[in-house]
């Protein structure tokens, strides 16, 4: 009974740690995309309704591309997002 017990644990242990990886690849690092990638993947999100995802796309050209001209459009599209 005791090596069963063993074999079901491992097993158990085996399965979580696989989930728990598998959450581990993440979408791109926001501070290597330009302003431009930003955009784009935040209106490719905020068309599918992901707002909370778009949220952070835009919020990364708002605060890091001050200058660019993509920025006004963003902070429309973040306000947007917050609204949906």
């Amino acid at each position: 009974m005791r090596l069963r017990d063993s074999i079901i644990t491992v097993a158990l242990l085996l399965v979580i740690s696989g989930t728990a990886m598998l959450g581990c690849g993440g979408r791109p690092s926001l501070a290597n995309m330009t302003a431009d990638q930003l955009y784009e993947a935040g209106l490719k999100h905020y068309n599918e309704e992901k707002y909370l995802q778009s949220i952070d796309y835009f919020q990364a050209i708002v605060f890091n591309y001050p200058g660019e001209s993509v920025v006004d459009t963003a902070q429309y599209y973040l306000a947007l997002s917050y609204l949906g």
